[in-house]
């Protein structure tokens, strides 16, 4: 990883899971069973969620307000029913643990299609950007861009180029940066140092030719986790993501926000 860091998005309370439990101001095992298989992406009661802020970067990028991020509140059907739709990716921020890193799930996929929109991190505590923009990138023929805001341009430069061109178009790219920091450092607590290594990192799931492709900046390639369509990209992604849970038990730390259209 080259020495260029950011402040760690996923570091931010405002923008990083709940130390375990449920909401607050909710007690989701008595009113929604299941609900609680997942903590929230809100620290405490009068923070703003991460899908709040991830909406208003992805908003000032330049993607239409039709589409934004949902929380999911729990793995069953009940709760996936909940969620809107249409639905274009699924992000999961989860603790990169030594058992994440050693005990790989799914199958690196190094022929992978063209078609897939893959960037390599190559810049410290950058997984949260890296994951918006496999998340957009990747649904470029569903959502809509403002073509007089940054993304598209970062889009249309980096299309045809390689994953590890596209990093360092990132590293030298002053407004994606800008855009990153002024989100890692909304709300009122202090962002941490761009020094500080954070454990929680994020992921993004994309449907690619009917593949469930996850997207992870750290990895050679995408990992192929099989078939998968625009109508149960969230169901085989739960499948998965149920998978990173069963690898780390112990773990309480999983948050998953879904990219949907929001006014269909």
């Amino acid at each position: 990883m080259a020495s260029q860091r950011w402040i760690p998005l996923e570091s931010n309370p405002k923008a990083s899971v709940k130390q375990g439990g449920c909401l607050s101001w909710f007690d989701c095992r008595l009113l929604l069973p299941g609900c609680c298989d997942l903590s929230p992406s809100r620290s405490h009661e009068n923070e703003m969620s991460a899908v709040v802020l991830r909406n208003a970067y992805i908003q000032n990028l330049g993607v239409s307000n039709d589409w934004q991020f949902v929380d999911v509140y729990g793995l069953d059907d009940e709760m996936l029913m909940m969620v809107p739709g249409p639905q274009a990716a699924v992000m999961l921020l989860y603790p990169l643990t030594e058992n994440a890193k050693t005990k790989e799930i799914g199958t690196v996929d190094s022929s992978y299609p063209s078609s897939a929109y893959y960037l390599k991190q190559t810049i410290g505590n950058a997984c949260g950007t890296v994951a918006l923009v496999h998340a957009l990138a990747n649904n470029e023929d569903k959502i809509t861009f403002d073509e007089t805001k940054h993304f598209r341009k970062f889009l249309n430069e980096t299309k045809n180029a390689t994953p590890e061109e596209r990093a360092k178009f990132l590293e030298n790219d002053q407004e994606m940066g800008s855009a990153h920091e002024e989100s890692a450092q909304e709300g009122d607590t202090e962002a941490p140092s761009r020094d500080v290594s954070v454990n929680p990192h994020f992921v993004t799931f994309v449907n690619v030719d009917g593949n469930l492709y996850e997207m992870d900046g750290r990895k050679e390639a995408p990992v192929n986790h099989g078939k998968t369509s625009s109508d149960t990209l969230l169901q085989d992604t739960v499948k998965v993501v149920r998978e990173f849970m069963a690898r780390d038990p112990d773990e309480i730390n999983f948050t998953l926000m879904v990219l949907a259209k929001v006014n269909e």
